[in-house]
């Protein structure tokens, strides 16, 4: 994982045309060097000949919007893809140039209720309904949107729903439906201290005791020192089995996941062009060589 100053690469996963890289803010954003820090991230994965040609922005703060702007503009200039995934409602501004750009939007639900949401995504993370409602103005301004459903997590997502039937999971799916959201991608999630310590003040003892077996903490074990030294990510089975047992339930709520074959959804950006860009006028992909990390220095 690099971890430079102003942006940090969180995954690089493969796409269906190529690298598809999933950055955040760093922890000092200068805009003045926007441009030099991406050419950087990028050139050091094409240097290697993987041609990066989408790009997740992770908006998961407010002020993260004010990176997430000319980011999004450098990379729409250089004929990259872009998604922006956000766990926040966008400003106007920024869905305006989220469709001029051609942009896919995803957002990053967890839960249907509130506590829960922020417990798995963080204090600053939006209602799960603020966000599908932004999904009706995206749809409204052409912009394709999914969703990025996660972390997901055994004994918080395969619940049973108090009183209601089915599972807890179903609750969120049905508002997807209704807010005429099709496509979605499934994350499992890790388990770090910070989202171990919301989680607890959110849930009781018997949702903790299946989160705790699943991610191999035995009940005289400490959770909280165990997970102070490097989060817990699931075993490989649990994790397939977790994956899809919430995959059959969106299906039965007629969700489509990773309908492209990869987490980019990029049948929503080809969708998009045919029908908004008829001339298919994407931008043409302009790698990154050595020299423009000279030129925009």
């Amino acid at each position: 994982m690099n971890r430079g100053s102003a942006n940090r690469i969180v995954q690089a996963l493969p796409g269906c045309s190529g690298t598809h890289l999933v950055i955040a803010a760093g922890a000092s954003y200068d805009p003045e060097r926007c441009d030099f820090a991406l050419a950087s991230l990028l050139g050091e994965h094409e240097a290697r000949g993987r041609a990066v040609t989408a790009v997740t922005l992770r908006v998961g703060r407010r002020e993260d919007v004010d990176w997430a702007l000319p980011s999004m503009r450098w990379l729409d200039a250089r004929g990259r893809r872009v998604i922006l995934r956000t766990r926040v409602v966008l400003p106007r501004s920024l869905l305006f140039a989220a469709r001029d750009a051609g942009a896919t939007v995803l957002l990053e639900l967890a839960h249907h209720r509130l506590e829960l949401q922020r417990a798995l995504l963080g204090e600053e993370a939006a209602a799960a309904a603020a966000l599908l409602l932004q999904a009706q103005h995206l749809q409204q301004l052409s912009v394709p949107t999914g969703v990025h459903l996660g972390p997901v997590f055994a004994g918080v997502h395969d619940r049973e729903r108090d009183g209601h039937g089915g599972l807890a999971v179903d609750s969120l799916f049905g508002h997807i439906a209704a807010a005429d959201l099709h496509d979605l991608h499934i994350s499992p999630g890790a388990l770090t201290a910070a989202r171990h310590a919301r989680l607890s003040r959110a849930l009781g003892p018997g949702p903790m005791h299946v989160l705790h077996r699943n991610f191999g903490i035995g009940p005289g074990e400490d959770a909280v020192a165990l997970l102070r030294g490097a989060p817990r990510r699931p075993s490989h089975r649990a994790r397939a089995s977790l994956w899809e047992s919430v995959a059959t339930i969106a299906r039965e709520h007629g969700l489509a996941v990773d309908r492209c074959g990869c987490a980019a959804l990029c049948h929503l950006d080809e969708t998009h062009r045919e029908r908004a860009r008829p001339e298919g006028a994407a931008r043409a992909y302009v790698p990154v060589m050595q020299a423009d990390l000279f030129a925009t220095a």
